[in-house]
Order: structure tokens, then sequence, then C-alpha cells
């Protein structure tokens, strides 16, 4: 997916090209997707090691912990809050790229494995669902 946001398109072209992404991923062709979860991965990263490094910088010098003492924990705080959104957004990526599987087909590879049929209850016979992060961009503050 190109940039759509340089000026030159109109509101038509635009629209279209929202919609041929979309039909993509109904398509379960998530590449678009997968590049713009990296490329925000990415910046999230960048940004953190930006903030800590300049953080930890403050923090050495005596003169700007004097003027402004609360700068240097702000800076690292924001710093590590990247870093964690740029943990949780590189999680979605490989859960994206590599799904587990559903508690559906556990559920039927449990009843094959038992030789019950499909109307018998389960009860403590079902595989245990692994239970997986939900990515919740945080606001970063500034």
């Amino acid at each position: 997916m190109e940039l759509i946001f340089d000026g030159s398109s109109k509101a038509e072209e635009i629209a279209a090209e929202l919609k041929a992404g979309l039909q993509q991923i109904k398509q379960s062709n998530l590449q678009d997707v997968e590049m713009m979860l990296w490329a925000q991965a990415q910046l999230l990263s960048a940004l953190g090691e930006q903030f800590t490094t300049k953080g930890y910088v403050l923090i050495m010098d005596a003169r700007i912990m004097q003027c402004a003492p609360d700068l240097a924990p702000k800076l690292l705080g924001l710093g590590l809050r990247s870093l964690e959104q740029s943990r949780k957004t590189l999680k979605v990526l490989a859960d994206i790229k590599h799904p587990k599987r559903t508690t559906f087909v556990k559920n039927q590879l449990n009843q094959l494995s038992l030789g019950e049929s499909k109307n018998a209850t389960l009860d403590g016979k079902i595989a245990p669902s692994a239970e997986t992060e939900v990515f919740v961009p945080e606001p970063l503050e500034i």
C-alpha cells in the first residue's frame, strides 16, 4: 500500500485504495498489515532508545537535574513505555504470522483422541486454552 496522504490523491482514489486493502485482508493477504506493524515496532523501538539515552545523559548532568529534576525520569519512563509497546507490537506481528490453534481445534482433537461422539460432554478433558495477550496501545505522554 502506498502513502495515500501525499496531497496528490483525490478522495475517490483514497477510498478505492482503502477498499482494495480491505479486500486483500478479507482474502487473508495480511502483507500490508504486517508491513505497518513492522514499521510501527521499529519506530517505537527507535523512540524508546532515543528517550532512554537522553534520560540517562540528563541524569548524569548535575546542572540539568537541579534545573529540571523531573525531566530525566519522564524521558526514561517514556522511553521504557515505547520499548514495551514495540515489544507488544512485535508479539502481535508474530501472532499474525504464526497463529495459535483455536480452542475449537483443540476440542475436535480431544474428541478424536478420546473416542467420544460429538454430543458427549468433555468436562475436564478439554485442553487448556492458551491465553493470548490483547494488544491495547497506550497513549504516549510527552
